[in-house]
């Protein structure tokens, strides 16, 4: 396979903070979106709120724990 020929992607594993303030999702999806548009980029995946150290859901309840591995 020719360099052409080749898919390159980057793969993304981490955690965003705000220094001060809170966060939402949806605040960084619009962000990072127009990030990667504006590079002509496309962006396949998901993104998830963490507060305290749990995911929650769209009202802020805690579902499961970022340590839990399961």
């Amino acid at each position: 396979m020719s360099d052409k020929e080749a898919s390159y992607e980057v793969i993304l594993e981490g955690a965003i903070s705000a220094n001060s303030g809170n966060l939402t999702v949806e605040e960084f999806a619009d962000k990072f979106i127009d990030f990667i548009k504006a590079n002509n980029w496309s962006f396949g995946g998901g993104m998830n709120q963490v507060v305290d150290g749990y995911y929650v859901d769209d009202d802020l309840n805690p579902i499961k724990s970022i340590d839990d591995k399961d």
